[in-house]
């Protein structure tokens, strides 16, 4: 690793309600050595208009008027990227203060490529909803497929060079990341660590409807079936079943329109504190509401 500097890459898409605390947040962090690239995916709203609001000389801005999705926009980011670690960010979501610090001291400790963190959900009125917790252990096919890893994707930090050599697949628009990590595991290229704190705040009612929850379900069945015919031994009918059973369960609930149990099974509450959870958020937030109001 050559330098403890980073490149945070934020696509954005018609998030122009959001996109000013997302950015706030990073400016927020505690460590300062960081370039932070904003990619227009084609936004149709002001979101291009907010970004240009922070005259900061760590932002670069690239707006060349497509969509083009967020894989492909991931991979030109990863290509453009100034320093040798790059952290995902989505735009709508916010960073505690001490997430990249706390995920640049985890993977000084080991040999890992990639640090992801555990993370909060939260409303489109920064309520909290429960924690998405990694599993502190090398995710395998097995617990990859049944859901029994914890990869919260847009909480990344990794090297470039593992980036690069794992370039996200683009036909997968709505499970990049678990095609991605069902690809790495089969080439014996995913050394992961993780920080069990909840250092990112993901806004759960923003990102999620039942459309897109069922079109990634779908595409992630189309992964499985990919990398099987690759590597058949690795994939277990047990486990292919498990998540075949789960595709299924996801629709008839999302039938039924019971969009808040669907939310809540993907957060799984493990930790449902929702007292300190709740004052963590209102903490950063108040930081962050300072830091949009410089010029």
């Amino acid at each position: 690793m050559k330098s403890k500097m980073i490149t945070i890459g934020m696509p954005f898409y018609n998030a122009e309600n959001y996109l000013k605390d997302a950015i706030s947040s990073i400016i927020n962090q505690d460590i300062k050595d960081w370039e932070l690239i904003l990619v227009n995916d084609g936004s149709t709203d002001r979101s291009l208009d907010v970004a240009k609001t922070f005259k900061d000389p760590r932002i670069k801005i690239f707006s060349d008027g497509d969509n083009k999705g967020l894989s492909s926009r991931l991979n030109q980011i990863n290509e453009i990227a100034k320093f040798d670690l790059i952290a995902r960010m989505d735009a709508d979501d916010i960073s505690a203060p001490n997430r990249l610090s706390e995920q640049l001291k985890k993977l000084a400790q080991g040999n890992s490529d990639i640090c992801f963190t555990a993370m909060a959900s939260i409303d489109k009125k920064n309520n909290f909803l429960g924690y998405r917790k990694p599993r502190d252990n090398t995710p395998t096919i097995y617990n990859l497929i049944t859901g029994k890893h914890g990869i919260n994707h847009a909480t990344m930090l990794a090297k470039k060079s593992w980036l690069l050599r794992n370039k996200y697949n683009t036909e997968f628009k709505r499970s990049e990341d678990f095609e991605l990590w069902l690809r790495s595991i089969n080439n014996k290229d995913f050394n992961v660590c993780f920080v069990t704190k909840p250092l990112y705040f993901y806004r759960e009612s923003i990102n999620t409807n039942i459309k897109s929850i069922l079109k990634s379900y779908f595409y992630c069945m189309k992964a499985i079936f990919l990398h099987r015919k690759k590597t058949p031994t690795l994939f277990t009918m047990a486990s292919i079943n498990i998540y075949i059973f789960k595709t299924i369960f996801m629709t008839i609930l999302s039938k039924s329109m019971l969009k808040n149990s669907i939310i809540n099974i993907r957060n799984r509450n493990l930790s449902p504190d929702l007292i300190s959870g709740q004052n963590f958020i209102d903490s950063t937030i108040k930081e962050i509401q300072k830091i949009k109001k410089l010029p």
